[in-house]
């Protein structure tokens, strides 16, 4: 049974971290899909590469690929350690 339960909570996880990953491709292309410039995506990098939530190349606070997400100008930090530039 824990098993069942186990992988529900992963299928749910893997499917909300998609969704999120959806609706800031979605922010980012109504914007005209305008990037970070060097020194936000520097300063956002610099709050992401030493915090708590990041495993691997990946926060776990929203699932989403760091580096990636930090240079969307429409993106934001899930803990406010950055805010959207967009």
């Amino acid at each position: 049974m824990m098993d069942i339960v186990n992988s529900y909570r992963m299928a749910v996880y893997l499917v909300r971290g998609a969704w999120k990953c959806v609706l800031a491709q979605v922010r980012w292309f109504q914007s005209g899909e305008r990037y970070s410039t060097s020194e936000q995506l520097k300063e956002r990098l610099d709050h992401c590469v030493p915090c708590e939530f990041r495993a691997n190349e990946r926060c776990t606070m929203c699932n989403c690929p760091i580096v990636e997400k930090a240079m969307m100008t429409t993106e934001f930090c899930p803990i406010d350690k950055w805010k959207s530039n967009g």
